[in-house]
């Protein structure tokens, strides 16, 4: 079960959220979707994860029940388009963040 959060806690990690641009909004809201977690989503776009070693700590217990009961075609599958869109994403977010750094 979920454990209840304080609500300041709550507050300071919608915050980037909240007052994101459009673009930034969409690709942060994206990756936190397909990886269920804001706070990966987050440690991309600050740079404290790659987008690879994001997506394997999000998808830790899939690859678990992969290798202990074998893997499913259909879900492999699955799991590969997603990892894909969660990668093309934070490539989305990484080029925002070029352009605006260069003044674009």
């Amino acid at each position: 079960m979920p454990v209840a959060q304080p609500p300041e806690s709550m507050s300071a990690l919608m915050r980037p959220f909240e007052n994101a641009d459009p673009f930034t909004f969409i690709a942060l809201f994206s990756m936190a979707t397909l990886s269920r977690s804001a706070v990966l989503a987050l440690a991309v776009a600050r740079g404290w994860l790659t987008a690879e070693q994001a997506w394997h700590a999000a998808t830790l217990e899939e690859q678990w029940n992969m290798e202990l009961w074998g893997e499913d075609a259909e879900a492999a599958a699955r799991m590969r388009a997603q990892r894909d869109s969660f990668l093309a994403a934070a490539r989305f977010l990484a080029l925002l963040h070029e352009m605006t750094d260069e003044g674009g």
